[in-house]
């Protein structure tokens, strides 16, 4: 992903119904820092899939020429807690940082 845009992430669980879950971490990581992480509030869920967009400024604090790493947690309404495996992601470099879109100083 290139940092300072808006990339759609989407992570499916293979055959398991998300319907039925009542919590839910979307965690992207790098340096053993958590840089980013959505809710199940922020997040879209359709059958075994979860999507989420990331924001400008979200994917801007990525470091680039690195590797984010990206992971599922969430919980059902039957108390049993599961995680995705963890996927590495590479940050590519932008060569103008900031927001596009917004209005510069002179």
């Amino acid at each position: 992903m290139y940092r300072g845009t808006t990339p759609d992430l989407e992570i499916n669980v293979g055959d398991i119904d998300l319907s039925q879950v009542t919590d839910l971490w979307l965690t992207l990581s790098q340096h053993g820092t958590v840089v980013i992480n959505k809710t199940l509030e922020e997040v879209t869920i359709d059958g075994s899939t979860v999507t989420c967009t990331l924001t400008q400024e979200e994917t801007l604090a990525l470091k680039a020429h690195s590797s984010t790493l990206i992971q599922m947690r969430f919980l059902t309404n039957d108390g049993q807690a599961m995680a995705t495996p963890i996927v590495k992601v590479p940050v590519d470099a932008i060569l103008k940082d900031g927001v596009i879109g917004e209005t510069e100083e002179p």
